[in-house]
C-alpha cells in the first residue's frame, strides 16, 4: 500500500497536482482493502509524503498546492467557453459525445493552454463529422492553428472515435490513457455514449481498480439507424481519403485510421510514462533508505539527501 500511494502521488506530481484524500483513494493504483481510518494512518505514516492545506504531495513539493488553487481559478473561464462551443457543435447530428480532456479536465490548465476536446461520433461518420467541426471552428476563428504559437483558449479537437470502435489498442492501454479516460469531463452526451465508452475499456480497472464504472445495458440498433449508416458510408469513405491525403505532408505522430483519429504531434504518452517511472523510483529510494526514521526527523534528515537524489 505504501508503494501504491507513492506511485500515485508521483504520477500526479508530474502535473504539479496534489491530491485530496478522496482523490487519492479514487486514483490509487492498487485495490483498497482497509477502512478510511486505516488508509489515513498509512498515508500519514509515510515519511516521503506531506500534507499541506488539505492536499497530499511528495516531500518538499508543498508549493504545488498553491499552483493547483491558481489553476483552478484559470479553468473557470476556459470551462465556460468549452461548454458554449460544445453546445454549438452538438447541433451536428453525427456527434454522440463531447468531453473535455487534457489539463482542463482536471481543472489544472495554465493561462496559455488551449482547450482539448474529445469526440465520439456515430458509426461510419467520423471523418464527415471532423470536417464539419473543423469548418465551424474556422468560421468562428476558434480552431487552434497546428503551427500557431498563440493557442490560449483556442479549441483543439484532438481525439475522435466512432461508436463501434471505442476500445483502445494494446499499445495504448497504459496508465496515461487510463487517467485520460476516467478524467474526461462530459459536456455533451447523446444516447448514453459515455457509459458505452467506459464499458468498452474495462481494462482501466486493472490499473485504477477503485474507479467506479457505471452499468451499461446494450440496445438493438434501430432500422432507421441502419439505413443511415448504409447511406452515409460512401460519403464517409470519400471524406476519410480526402482528409488523409490532405494531412499527409504535415503528419507526424498522429494516428489516423478509418474509425479513430488521435491528433497529438508530440508523443505525450511516452514522455509522461518515462517521467513517471523516473519520479516514483527516486521517491521510492528515499522511502526505502529511510523507512526506519521518525517522520518529523526524516524530513529534517532528508533535505540534503533529497536535493542530491532528486536533482
Amino acid at each position: 500500500m505504501d508503494t501504491c500511494i507513492i506511485k500515485t502521488l508521483s504520477y500526479f506530481d508530474i502535473f504539479d497536482y496534489p491530491l485530496t484524500f478522496e482523490e487519492l483513494k479514487k486514483y490509487l493504483c492498487c485495490e483498497i482493502d482497509c477502512t478510511d481510518d486505516n488508509l489515513f494512518e498509512i498515508i500519514n505514516s509515510i515519511s516521503s509524503i506531506q500534507e499541506s492545506n488539505g492536499y497530499y504531495h511528495l516531500l518538499g513539493r508543498q508549493q504545488i498546492t498553491s499552483t493547483r488553487s491558481e489553476r483552478s481559478d484559470i479553468g473557470i473561464a476556459k470551462y465556460a467557453k468549452a461548454k458554449i462551443i460544445a453546445k454549438i457543435l452538438s447541433t451536428i447530428p453525427t456527434i454522440e459525445y463531447i468531453g473535455i480532456s487534457g489539463s482542463l479536465s482536471m481543472n489544472n490548465a495554465t493561462y496559455s493552454d488551449d482547450i482539448d476536446l474529445f469526440f465520439i461520433t456515430k458509426k461510419n461518420s467520423l471523418w464527415i463529422t471532423r470536417f464539419m467541426i473543423t469548418l465551424i471552428l474556422y468560421v468562428m476563428r476558434q480552431k487552434r492553428d497546428r503551427n500557431g504559437r498563440v493557442a490560449r483558449d483556442k479549441i483543439c479537437p484532438n481525439m475522435f472515435m466512432e461508436v463501434g470502435k471505442l476500445s483502445f489498442s494494446r499499445k495504448r492501454k497504459t496508465l496515461y490513457t487510463a487517467h485520460e479516460i476516467v478524467q474526461l469531463k462530459t459536456i455533451f452526451d447523446r444516447n448514453n455514449t459515455y457509459v458505452k465508452f467506459i464499458n468498452q475499456n474495462k481494462w482501466v480497472k486493472e490499473l485504477l481498480p477503485n474507479v467506479k464504472f457505471p452499468r451499461h445495458h446494450s440496445k438493438r440498433i434501430s432500422i432507421r439507424e441502419r439505413i443511415f449508416q448504409k447511406t452515409i458510408t460512401p460519403i464517409e469513405k470519400f471524406a476519410f481519403i480526402f482528409q488523409s491525403l490532405y494531412m499527409r505532408k504535415s503528419k507526424s505522430r498522429e494516428v489516423v485510421s478509418y474509425g479513430r483519429a488521435y491528433f497529438h504531434p508530440i508523443d505525450r504518452q511516452k514522455l509522461i510514462m518515462e517521467m513517471y517511472e523516473l519520479r516514483h523510483k527516486r521517491y521510492m529510494r528515499l522511502y526505502e533508505d529511510n523507512i526506519w526514521i521518525d517522520k518529523d526527523e526524516a524530513r529534517f534528515y532528508w533535505e540534503e539527501k533529497k536535493i542530491r537524489i532528486l536533482n
